[in-house]
């Protein structure tokens, strides 16, 4: 599938092969490298990642990467694939020190913002807003212990785990929790603007 974003970018999007969506896979993927300049993947350990490491290295090509904390088994250790990496681009200080120390060279380049889609609304309503993928790592089961029973909390991410989202379903009876999984940019663009308080 095929999406033109503007004049001058496509989005490509491949179906994946394989059932893990932690780890999809569709080696078709590399077909649209052959033309790239430079190839930047997102999540260091996923078997697309080492297909395009592979491709980089072989094509001589620049190749970057970018781990957002998803959480996948550990690489086996009898090869480092770090060594094959141009740099390391981490979106912050603490995800540079939590990437093991034998990865390849890390420059801390961090997430942008546009402050005029993202600016605070004048009026400010008494909630927390919690926006992120609904997996334990992320850490919502802590946020809605933590919360006060009389402070609305609004969870806004998709399931990808139905054993953990039914385990902060349970932790939400008698809170003011609301999950919401299907809002529309628009309206998380809103929830930003208006919740008096963000927890990541």
């Amino acid at each position: 599938k095929t999406v033109s974003l503007n004049d001058n970018l496509k989005l490509y999007i491949f179906k994946r092969w394989n059932r893990n969506i932690f780890n999809p896979i569709n080696p078709f993927f590399l077909k649209r490298l052959i033309k790239a300049d430079i190839i930047h993947c997102h999540q260091y350990l996923l078997s697309f990642t080492k297909l395009a490491i592979i491709f980089a290295k072989i094509f001589k090509k620049k190749i970057f990467v970018t781990d957002l904390g998803l959480a996948v088994p550990k690489p086996p250790p009898y090869f480092d694939w770090s060594r094959c990496i141009d740099k390391f681009l981490v979106i912050s200080e603490f995800s540079g020190k939590f990437l093991d120390k034998h990865y390849a060279g890390k420059e801390v380049i961090y997430a942008g913002v546009d402050t005029e889609k993202y600016k605070p609304a004048a009026q400010k309503e008494n909630k927390v807003l919690f926006v992120g993928r609904l997996l334990p790592h992320k850490g919502a089961d802590c946020l809605i212990k933590a919360i006060p029973a009389n402070t609305e909390l609004d969870i806004v991410g998709q399931i990808y785990d139905q054993e953990y989202y039914k385990v902060l379903r349970e932790l939400s009876i008698g809170k003011r929790v609301s999950f919401f999984h299907d809002l529309t940019d628009e309206e998380i663009v809103h929830k930003f603007a208006t919740s008096g308080i963000f927890v990541s």
